[in-house]
């Protein structure tokens, strides 16, 4: 067609359900649109089996970061044309029932026609949500907890994995908008955690307050409004704010321009000439993008309403008045001093979840019988500690009283979503940490400027108090190199796993450690043919899950070295019929999960070593390749998963609480 397109693909090392799920609600999601200030998608598909991509409109220009500072951006009528365009772009992308999420910057593209005229292109809806639930949202795409976006741009409402909708986009391109007039974020906190913080407590400062330039008060008021903590208090739509910027640009008495909400009209009359920006001088312009944070706050948001008192003395500024005019799920005391662990600063006011931790007194756990099952009761405080499962991977929330079916191992999982206990690890102390088997820290992907190893030692020099502890889990994040030193020292340690660490596997592969561990996850770890070598022959290792990595087959031949490996997980776009080969030859396999992976079910059925198998996953099966499977397999039972199965509810953590006959 003599017409040049872009390309966004994801690698094949990189494919997993849930990253495939997620590149496909973008081309979706993009394809519904059909607006000028949005990234046209023309087609999208999958290359060679295992290489997803999309083809898209090729764009000519560069980010809207970085043209803030420059003189391009000097007058403040090229910024709030910029922001119409913006305005008119979400408007419609809200209209077709999706948002965006991750506004910021970085995801606005301008380009200069034939006039010289700035035109606005809206990209990245990697993290869009489709406001009608569709199924594949239902599927664990984005389950509840789970939080996406850019913590200096993020909502309040969006930082804690709360229902969302168009007036979180419209929090976002506030920041946005303060930002590209000033230079600055209206919140940075030291840490990712305290910058949600501040998003979720702190009003937002006056434009004239972090700039040298006076603003006129509209668009002060404007931007107060798009920055306003609670959903209902925000413009309603897209269109109201696109409304009141043409207002203010049409009025000429601009001290009489009110909110649309305040249905105030000005005399309309030839307007003013265009004001001027001074240079604005930043330190730079780089916006903290992070692809997953899964983080929640220090604040119950469900209950904030941000008040201040009729008695407040307006003229006081003093820390302690500051905090009470905070919303109602915060006392009026404040740290005297940062805590141990580096993420609050301060005069921060102390969270009611913080205050939980406090008032709450240690109860051991007591054996319990609940609808036949036997367990045990915990007791946890009145806000969640996290999630506790047993080893049917039936959950529950640990907070107040939780009955777990006692088929052990019994594991406690710290979310990123429990800030709280980030915060304050000591709560572990008041848990009966006795009768907990295995400890999982999960987090999304760090950053330097987030660092929290100093509350990852915390809880695990707690964790290493536990009389029955033998397993710890990271999930989602790399601990650090103190980290794993401390966990060597753990005595009872049998059970380990380490994921998302895109770190090399050579100086993880020389820990004596591994040699006495029966359970094994490394994912998203390279080399790891070095682990494997360090294991090899290892009489103890009964379980090991490598995913999102890659091994050479003479890695996975290798593991026929172990005599009592009797479960492998080995996720993989495809598995080659030489890797199959090499699989079924480990003698005491019974239970193997090719995870979101596809097998040749011609090559499957050949191999005389999966006789020995009990149980097999697969994905993407059709009924023939099962029969088939099933007719050379009979002992075997098959699990084919299209999609990602979804986590279970807490509902059914009583009801499949109960082993069965065969346990």
């Amino acid at each position: 067609m003599q017409r040049e397109y872009a390309l966004k693909l994801l690698k094949p090392t990189q494919v997993n359900e849930q990253t495939w799920q997620r590149f496909q609600v973008e081309a979706r999601a993009i394809a519904k649109l059909d607006h000028p200030n949005i990234v046209k998608i023309y087609n999208m598909g999958i290359d060679h089996g295992d290489c997803p991509y999309y083809v898209m409109e090729l764009l000519d220009g560069s980010s809207l970061n970085s043209y803030i500072g420059s003189n391009t951006l000097a007058e403040l009528t090229t910024v709030l044309d910029i922001f119409k365009q913006l305005t008119a772009g979400f408007g419609y992308a809200h209209s077709k029932g999706i948002i965006h999420r991750d506004v910021k910057p970085a995801n606005v593209i301008l380009e200069t026609d034939h006039s010289g005229s700035l035109i606005v292109k809206i990209v990245d809806f990697g993290m869009a949500k489709l406001l009608n639930r569709d199924t594949v949202m239902k599927q664990g795409l984005t389950s509840a907890g789970e939080v996406f976006g850019t913590p200096l741009y993020m909502s309040p409402e969006q930082s804690i994995g709360a229902d969302i909708d168009e007036r979180s986009d419209i929090y976002s391109l506030g920041c946005t908008f303060f930002k590209t007039l000033t230079g600055e974020y209206p919140f940075r906190g030291e840490s990712s955690v305290e910058t949600i913080l501040l998003h979720q407590t702190q009003p937002a400062p006056a434009l004239s307050d972090v700039s040298d330039q006076d603003f006129p008060q509209p668009i002060e008021d404007i931007v107060q409004k798009m920055l306003a903590k609670r959903p209902e208090d925000r413009y309603q739509s897209m269109k109201e704010v696109e409304f009141d910027i043409e207002r203010f640009e049409k009025s000429q008495n601009h001290s009489q321009f009110t909110s649309s909400q305040i249905v105030t009209d000005t005399e309309e009359t030839a307007g003013d000439a265009p004001y001027n920006l001074k240079p604005l001088l930043i330190l730079g312009a780089v916006t903290l993008s992070i692809l997953a944070i899964g983080i929640g706050t220090y604040l119950l948001y469900k209950n904030s309403n941000p008040s201040v008192s009729d008695t407040t003395n307006p003229a006081d500024t003093s820390a302690s008045v500051r905090d009470a005019q905070l919303d109602g799920s915060l006392d009026t005391v404040t740290r005297a001093k940062p805590n141990a662990y580096g993420d609050i600063v301060e005069n921060l006011p102390i969270s009611r979840g913080e205050q939980l931790f406090n008032q709450f007194k240690k109860r051991a756990s007591q054996p319990a019988v609940k609808n036949g099952v036997r367990g045990l009761k915990f007791f946890f405080p009145a806000t969640s500690v996290g999630r506790i499962q047993n080893n049917l991977g039936i959950h529950a929330e640990a907070r107040g009283e939780v009955f777990v079916g006692e088929t052990r191992p019994i594991c406690l999982e710290i979310r990123e979503s429990d800030p709280a206990v980030w915060a304050n690890p000591n709560i572990l102390e008041k848990i009966d940490i006795d009768n907990i088997n295995e400890i999982r820290l999960s987090r999304n992907n760090s950053v330097e400027e987030d660092p929290r190893e100093k509350s990852v030692l915390a809880m695990l020099k707690i964790a290493r108090k536990a009389k029955n502890l033998i397993g710890v889990h990271f999930a989602g994040f790399n601990p650090g190199l103190a980290v794993i030193d401390y966990v060597e020292t753990f005595p009872k340690l049998t059970r380990f796993s380490i994921n998302n660490s895109n770190e090399s596997a050579k100086d993880f592969a020389k820990r004596p450690f591994l040699k006495k561990l029966e359970y094994l996850e490394v994912s998203g770890m390279l080399d790891v043919d070095a682990v494997i070598a360090a294991l090899a022959g290892s009489k103890k290792l009964q379980a090991l899950i490598i995913d999102e990595t890659n091994p050479s087959l003479a890695a996975l031949a290798s593991l026929k070295t172990f005599p009592n490996l009797v479960y492998l997980s080995y996720g993989s776009a495809v598995i080659t019929d030489e890797q199959l080969a090499a699989i079924s030859n480990i003698p005491s396999l019974n239970y193997f999960v090719a995870r979101r992976s596809q097998c040749n079910i011609e090559s499957m059925v050949k191999l005389k070593g999966f006789k020995r198998l009990t149980e097999f996953t697969i994905a993407g099966w059709s009924k023939e390749d099962v029969a088939r499977f099933k007719k050379s397999f009979p002992q075997c039972k098959i699990n084919v998963h299209e999609k990602s199965t979804p986590p279970l509810a807490e509902e059914d953590f009583e009801r499949l609480s109960r082993p069965t006959d065969k346990e």
